[in-house]
């Protein structure tokens, strides 16, 4: 009895030395950014209800996207810095292949939303998470048909 985990065992060992006799596995390191991070002093430069649209333009730069809500102007800056390891393994099956991959990656686009008033003068400032700060919550974009 005692020996029969060890027998256990050594039937996995070959399933997976089989296996990994048959099939390919691939692993990948990498890291990608886009656009400059905006660092937290530029933000700490610009004061809600005094900073102005000049302000904000030299302090963080051309924004990604400008936007208009009611009388209001959203000002978006953005970035992405993805890093990971990533393992893929594909496993012959006649004529097709079974695959399987699992990855750590971490991508989160960052960012940085300035609310400016009629006036162009700044009434709100949010770091984070574009998807989260936002004012506005996009819409997936819907078929439309017509008769």
């Amino acid at each position: 009895m005692r020996f029969s985990g060890a027998v256990w065992g050594l039937k996995v060992a070959g399933c997976v030395l089989a296996l990994g006799l048959c099939s390919c596995v691939s692993g990948t390191l990498a890291q990608e950014r886009w656009h400059e991070v905006i660092s937290p002093g530029a933000l700490d430069q610009l004061v809600s209800g005094d900073s102005t649209l000049e302000d904000c333009l030299r302090e963080l730069g051309a924004p990604l996207r400008v936007e208009e809500l009611g009388e209001q102007t959203v000002l978006i800056w953005g970035w992405r810095d993805v890093h990971g390891f990533q393992v893929s393994v594909s496993v012959p099956l006649g004529d097709n292949s079974a695959n399987f991959s699992w990855t750590d990656e971490v991508q989160h686009l960052q960012g940085v939303v300035a609310i400016l008033g009629p006036d162009q003068v700044l009434r709100l400032l949010r770091r984070g998470q574009l998807g989260e700060i936002l004012p506005v919550k996009r819409r997936a974009p819907r078929l439309i048909v017509s008769d």
